[in-house]
């Protein structure tokens, strides 16, 4: 069998994050109230705006599109047409560009992105009192020994009192229990969506759940689960099936090391403190088309990807007044 092979770059991507706090008086208690909301890599995350604002006439996006390439493959109805495609919402202010140029996103395959929100879902990481390092806890480990996540618990009313009160402290104060599901989206090959991935509490496992009910494709995910483990959950990756049994297998995985370095500053020059690190965060946050296979099994396309690292940058600003107690009445 003629098999096709396409060579494309997927991205290690790096992110830096620096959050700055203000204030007067004492800063010991100064915390942010903003919500830790991480995206994919800027390539992935202009794909993924076609999903979020889909170009049609009741959006009022237009198809501004150059054609490149196109590969046929043994099949009539899978062809991989590579173009260049413009969205206009992605040239917002201090929006990075693609790997492409800002508003310009390369069709090459597909992709599925995670947009992480608080922590990652699956991340079990103990602390280390010695070290100073916080205990970092997703929403997927409720049923571990040290620090479990009662997210679901509390969700479902079966928490106690005291159960509640500590996990609402750890995860909005502390930041050490990931509070929320994160969002996955996916596109590819002229299919667009968004689903979450939830943990069945009857059987402990994964189950995905679709955020669109308009289309008919199946999504099935790969993982393997190991509570003996530093980490419990291993996501190997997603296959898609749509209306005519074609199978999407994206194994390819992308990953990010996310790095936040928090900065408290007083009014006056003697308040400002040292940048505080905050331990790395390394995970998985897209997973790209890696071949697609007709309803016999039989390979139709196959996508190679080359690494390439990339390194970007985001601030955010948290202003707090505290009162200075010499000037109360």
């Amino acid at each position: 069998m003629k098999k096709l092979c396409l060579i494309l770059a997927v991205f290690s991507f790096s992110n830096a994050f620096c959050q700055l706090s203000t204030g007067g008086g004492s800063t010991a208690s100064i915390t942010s109230e903003m919500p830790n909301v991480s995206p994919p890599s800027p390539t992935v995350a202009s794909l993924m705006k076609f999903e979020e604002v889909p170009v049609n006439n009741y959006t009022g996006i237009p198809d501004i599109s150059i054609p490149l390439y196109n590969i046929e493959t043994l099949s009539k109805d899978i062809a991989l047409n590579l173009s260049l495609k413009y969205h206009p919402s992605s040239i917002a202010i201090k929006e990075v560009a693609s790997y492409t140029g800002l508003g310009w996103n390369l069709l090459a395959g597909g992709t599925v992105s995670r947009t992480v929100k608080g922590l990652p879902d699956e991340i079990c990481r103990p602390g280390n009192a010695n070290n100073f390092i916080t205990p970092r806890v997703g929403i997927y480990n409720y049923d571990i020994s040290n620090s479990p996540n009662k997210y679901y618990q509390v969700m479902n009313n079966t928490a106690s009192a005291g159960d509640r009160a500590q996990y609402l402290w750890s995860a909005f104060e502390k930041g050490i229990f990931d509070s929320e599901h994160d969002l996955y989206q996916y596109n590819f090959m002229g299919h667009t969506g968004r689903f979450y991935i939830k943990k069945n509490t009857s059987n402990n496992q994964l189950e995905v759940v679709k955020l669109d009910n308009d289309n008919a494709l199946q999504i099935a995910f790969t993982y393997t689960h190991d509570q003996s483990n530093v980490v419990p959950y291993v996501f190997s990756g997603f296959t898609i099936y749509d209306d005519k049994g074609y199978k999407y297998l994206f194994t390819t995985p992308e990953t990010t090391t996310e790095t936040v370095a928090n900065l408290t500053t007083g009014w006056a020059a003697s308040d400002a403190e040292q940048p505080q690190l905050v331990d790395p965060l390394t995970y998985i946050s897209s997973f790209h088309l890696s071949s697609i296979e007709d309803n016999n099994g039989n390979q139709l396309l196959s996508i190679t990807y080359q690494d390439v690292t990339e390194v970007t940058s985001r601030n955010a600003l948290t202003y707090h007044t505290t009162p200075n107690p010499q000037t109360q009445a």
